[in-house]
């Protein structure tokens, strides 16, 4: 017969050991890792729906157009909106928009290029800069003119207006574009948040990287702590263009 006995300043190694590599694992369920964790699913996400929201505008220009520049519906350079993340507490984000000015002059209707009674035409526009926000939101827009100007209206031919007059353009992007992007918005972070890191095998590079460290002897808390923040870190500034 063999007797074999752990002594007690093996066994309390033993059980400091162990105890760390418990409160490794419990360093996932902190705040600062979920704050990690939500950080980069945000940013890929983001990148997924700036993705999916330009491929979109190609095909549906009239629902669209508004959140780009004038006759550039897709275009990522030219895109004016802008995905924003908001940090809340216990490791909660919210994620919202904002829409950037316009900087391009509007186009000039085809009617007024063509040359009138006096030889002359249009060449001057203005930039409407609040462009996405009124016609998301299908705001009247009003002014009052201080000058003559040619105007084309929606059923064609050519009016002048003269100065001191207002002129009010209801629906100016047309009926389609009123709270098109809000709903393409809610609709797809309700459906798709939460997929990105999942699809990319981040999840379980992660459990791969983390099973890692803790075989070290000694490793626990911080150890987690390190390997979350480097795993994670090339996937949550790729959001810091949107």
């Amino acid at each position: 017969m063999i007797n074999i006995s752990v002594s007690p300043s093996s066994s309390k190694r033993l059980y400091a050991e162990i105890n760390k590599k418990i409160d490794g694992m419990k360093e996932l369920k902190t705040v600062r890792s979920k704050n990690e964790i939500m950080s980069a699913e945000y940013s890929m996400s983001a990148i997924k729906f700036v993705k999916t929201t330009n491929l979109l505008a190609r095909s549906a220009k009239q629902s669209f157009h508004h959140v780009y520049e004038w006759q550039e519906s897709g275009r990522e350079s030219s895109r004016l909106f802008r995905i924003i993340k908001k940090q809340e507490g216990g490791g909660n984000i919210s994620i919202y928009y904002k829409f950037n000015n316009s900087k391009k002059k509007s186009p000039i209707a085809r009617a007024l290029t063509v040359p009138g009674y006096s030889g002359k035409t249009v060449t001057k526009s203005g930039i409407f800069k609040r462009k996405a926000e009124v016609m998301e939101n299908n705001q009247t827009v009003s002014f009052t003119t201080s000058r003559y100007i040619a105007f084309s209206p929606k059923k064609g031919g050519i009016v002048f207006i003269p100065p001191g007059k207002t002129i009010t353009i209801r629906n100016p992007g047309g009926k389609k574009t009123s709270g098109s992007f809000e709903k393409h918005f809610r609709s797809w972070w309700t459906v798709n948040f939460g997929k990105a890191l999942p699809a990319a095998g981040v999840y379980a590079k992660l459990e791969k990287n983390i099973a890692r460290a803790l075989t070290k002897k000694g490793a626990g808390r911080e150890a987690v702590r390190k390997t979350v923040r480097s795993t994670l870190g090339p996937y949550q500034n790729i959001g810091s263009i949107i």
